[in-house]
C-alpha cells in the first residue's frame, strides 16, 4: 500500500469511527445491531473511551506522523493495528459466544485488514 491509500485509509477509518460513534449514541436500532442479545445497550458505551484514544486517535496520530515522515509513525501505525486486532477478536469472540451482534466483526474484520496492510507496507 502506498503512502497516499495509507494516509486516505487512515484518515476515513478515523471518520468512519467518529461517524459510527454519533450513529450508536443517536439512533438505537443502529446500537442494537452490535449488542449482545440479552446485554443492556448501555453495554457498548465502555468502548466509548478505548475507541476514541486507539482507534480514532491512533489513526489521525499514524497519518499524521505519515504525512510528515515522523519517525514515530510506524510505532503509532502498529499501535493502531494492534487495537483495532484487540477490537476484531473481541467483537468476534463476543457475536460467536452470544450468538448475536455479528454486525461488529463484519465492519470490524475489513478495518483490520486494511489497517495491518497499512502497517506491513508503511
Amino acid at each position: 500500500m502506498d503512502r497516499v491509500a495509507a494516509l486516505t485509509w487512515l484518515c476515513a477509518q478515523g471518520a468512519l469511527g467518529i461517524l459510527w460513534w454519533i450513529l450508536v449514541l443517536a439512533w438505537p436500532l443502529f446500537r442494537a445491531l452490535f449488542v449482545a442479545p440479552g446485554a443492556p445497550p448501555f453495554t457498548l458505551h465502555a468502548y466509548a473511551l478505548p475507541d476514541a484514544a486507539i482507534i480514532i486517535g491512533g489513526s489521525f496520530a499514524a497519518a499524521l506522523g505519515l504525512r510528515r515522515a515522523r519517525p514515530w509513525a510506524r510505532p503509532a501505525l502498529w499501535f493502531t493495528a494492534g487495537g483495532v486486532a484487540y477490537a476484531t477478536l473481541y467483537c468476534l469472540m463476543t457475536a460467536a459466544l452470544s450468538g448475536g451482534a455479528w454486525a461488529a466483526p463484519a465492519l470490524m474484520a475489513p478495518a483490520l485488514a486494511l489497517t495491518l496492510l497499512c502497517a506491513l507496507r508503511s
